[in-house]
């Protein structure tokens, strides 16, 4: 998420056109609550932009390797859920 912040801080002083943010997140640990870190740390840099509010997340959580995704399909389906609603 810095790396994220980081690149896209160039933003702030530009014409931006972002008016939603979505979010998927991912973690090894799956306790609930994990990835309102996260949320808390968009929502501190999204408060710097006019217009911009946070939408709406997938909450990844138990996800360890690259593939276990692929086999949560509630992840994929609230991702696909998330996408279609947009």
């Amino acid at each position: 998420m810095k790396t994220m912040i980081d690149r896209a801080n160039s933003l702030f002083s530009s014409d931006y056109k972002f008016r939603e943010v979505y979010l998927i997140t991912t973690s090894a640990d799956g306790a609930k609550g994990v990835a309102q870190t996260v949320i808390n740390g968009i929502n501190g840099w999204l408060a710097c932009f006019n217009g911009v509010e946070f939408c709406g997340f997938v909450d990844g959580g138990g996800v360890e390797s690259s593939n276990d995704a692929a086999s949560r399909k509630d992840l994929l389906e609230q991702a696909y859920n998330l996408g279609r609603n947009i």
